[in-house]
């Protein structure tokens, strides 16, 4: 059995294992008097200020069967009115559960397969080079220079529209490049993503953009060694043969130890 508990939308508690349910009401009594009834929940006229709690749906949402299993969600967690001081419950038996797992990892794998699908008929115009002096005069403003080659990178010029208001230092957010792709390509579905073949996240120019999967944009980041991980093993040998040299120029040895 699965048990639940959510409070102002994020998950509070959750068990994955048979459990009492008078004990579950127990231990939620911090939050409000709560009773069981021929073993269906139901609200109680609470005192005013005291937390409600509310039954509701738990909603598995779709996920890579091959990777972990998603968070639980519930199906009042997006409503109109928010209410902080409700706790919301959802039980689902063994069986049901599992068979929502199925469903979720099935409609992820349906997903996949339809965004896969969007990127095969995206390809033929997407191989199609983009000249700079076909692109219209408000798209040349979007970006330095004039008269770029198609094979260098197109930098993002940033405008008012596309910074932060209310910050001291105005911190600019990330370049509008999918929109800029729209509008030279075409619509791009959701679920595909556009690779940077150049590793410039602020390059515009849509021939360095492809289209792909998101585990083709993470594939690209290992085999060229973007990962954060990657990148602090590269800067760590870095200080060390550093640290070597130096020791060579003032002629120490580095399995010397110290008096």
């Amino acid at each position: 059995m699965l048990i639940c508990a959510f409070r102002d939308g994020k998950k509070a508690v959750e068990w994955t294992s048979t459990v009492d349910l008078a004990g579950l009401l127990d231990y939620c009594s911090r939050f409000a008097d709560r009773w069981q009834e021929q073993g269906k929940w139901f609200l109680e006229e609470l005192p005013s200020g005291a937390t409600a709690f509310e039954e509701t749906q738990l909603i598995v949402p779709p996920h890579n069967p091959h990777g972990r299993r998603p968070r639980t969600k519930h199906s009042l967690a997006h409503r109109e009115k928010p209410e902080p001081d409700t706790l919301f419950i959802g039980v689902l038996s063994d069986d049901e559960y599992e068979r929502k797992i199925d469903e979720a990892q099935a409609a992820w794998l349906a997903e996949r397969a339809t965004v896969c699908r969007h990127i095969e008929q995206m390809r033929p115009l997407a191989e199609k080079t983009v000249v700079w002096n076909e692109l219209s005069p408000d798209l040349q403003a979007r970006c330095f220079g004039s008269n770029l080659s198609p094979d260098e990178c197109w930098y993002w010029r940033p405008m008012k529209q596309y910074r932060r208001k209310g910050a001291d230092d105005l911190e600019i957010k990330e370049a509008p490049y999918r929109d800029f792709y729209e509008r030279i390509k075409g619509p791009v579905p959701k679920g595909v993503v556009l690779r940077h073949n150049c590793d410039n996240r602020l390059c515009m120019n849509p021939n360095h953009l492809e289209p792909g999967t998101p585990k083709d944009n993470v594939d690209d980041m290992m085999a060229r060694g973007r990962h954060a991980a990657q990148i602090k093993a590269r800067n760590r040998k870095k200080w060390r043969e550093a640290y070597r040299r130096r020791k060579e120029r003032k002629g120490i040895s580095l399995n010397a130890k110290r008096p």
